[in-house]
């Protein structure tokens, strides 16, 4: 009798448990295998892992980094992070042992990684600053897709951080002086002297004439010339020319330039395609005191830097994306690389969704 009470009451607390719910069948699929067994995600996850969404000190160096720009200017924020990536980080690669994937603050402190690293840094930079983007994969290669963005925007801002990047390797030699004036790169020649003219002689202040190859596309001249007496002055484009004056035979000048009867005067000479110069005449009786100050502006072209000119991005869901190659150098930029042979697959890093760039 006692048994059959236990039994029944063991039946009891069964039924109890089954109908509140306590008692859940074991999935077996769940205990076993990943709930997400797509292969292309499972490549992916360990970099996108790596990823950092939002953490307020990296949303804060991304801020520091586009302060420049005006606010809410994407195209301008993706141009400045990505030229302080590819700036200021090298390419190292992993330890021969194996695969090592570094966080971004591990980038940062080492101040290099594969490329692998180095996007992880660039995406959470972007995404920091809610800006989308992708992780673009190939068989040996990883960089990302950053969006949406106005590619005629953008290509202005890529022409400024290409035109200072050149500005600075070309300050970098303390021989000769540059500047940027409306967005145009120029090596500038400066000459001031005072000297006397004697009457009837020729001074002669310029180059040997020799055409212009690239990067030097042409020269503008700008002087001030103040004298003591009239003098007359000739733009040439070879010292050929004030050589030819000299003996009294016909020389070639720029009659647009020409200037007669000058005691004093400010002007320039542009557009000029050889490298040339000034001739002053002094036609009077009397020598003339010179006080002149010369500048040669040679227009230095910074778009050789930037290979065919032509901005790499991929159309998705209706928004462009650029392409942004963080193993680049110095002198790449957005939009530049991406022409990868084989399978590229971008891969949403917040979804898992992924599509195959064509």
């Amino acid at each position: 009798m006692e048994c059959r009470k236990c039994f029944v009451l063991g039946l009891i607390i069964v039924s109890i448990v089954l109908i509140s719910g306590c008692i859940q069948e074991e999935n077996p699929l769940e205990s076993s295998i990943s709930v997400n067994s797509d292969p292309i995600i499972q490549n992916a996850e360990p970099y996108i892992n790596e990823v950092v969404f939002d953490d307020v000190n990296l949303r804060a160096q991304a801020a520091s980094i586009v302060a420049g720009g005006e606010s809410g200017d994407k195209e301008y924020q993706i141009n400045a992070l990505y030229r302080y990536v590819v700036e200021n980080f090298n390419y190292y690669s992993d330890p021969r042992s194996r695969e090592f994937i570094q966080s971004p603050s591990e980038t940062m402190k080492v101040k290099g990684g594969d490329c692998e690293d180095l996007t992880i840094l660039l995406m959470s930079l972007l995404e920091n600053l809610g800006i989308k983007t992708y992780l673009v994969l190939t068989e040996d290669h990883a960089y990302c897709l950053a969006g949406d963005i106005d590619t005629e925007v953008l290509w202005q801002h890529i022409e400024e951080s290409i035109i200072t990047q050149v500005s600075k390797d070309l300050n970098q030699d303390g021989n000769q002086k540059v500047v940027i004036e409306d967005g145009n790169l120029f090596v500038v020649q400066e000459r001031q002297q005072t000297f006397v003219l004697k009457s009837g002689n020729l001074y002669y202040y310029g180059g040997d004439g020799s055409e212009f190859t690239s990067p030097i596309e042409y020269l503008n001249m700008r002087y001030d010339i103040s004298s003591s007496q009239p003098l007359s002055i000739y733009a040439v484009p070879s010292r050929n020319d004030y050589e030819l004056m000299s003996e009294g035979r016909s020389f070639t000048h720029y009659p647009s330039y020409q200037k007669q009867n000058i005691l004093k005067i400010s002007d320039s000479c542009d557009g000029l395609t050889s490298y040339g110069g000034l001739i002053l005449k002094n036609y009077n009786p009397n020598d003339a005191t010179v006080d002149l100050n010369m500048k040669f502006y040679l227009y230095y072209s910074a778009y050789e830097f930037l290979g065919d000119k032509k901005m790499k991005y991929y159309t998705i869901d209706n928004q462009n994306y650029i392409v942004l190659e963080t193993t680049a150098g110095k002198y790449g930029y957005p939009g530049h690389g991406g022409n990868h042979e084989g399978t590229k697959t971008a891969i949403d890093p917040v979804t898992k969704e992924y599509i195959y760039l064509k």
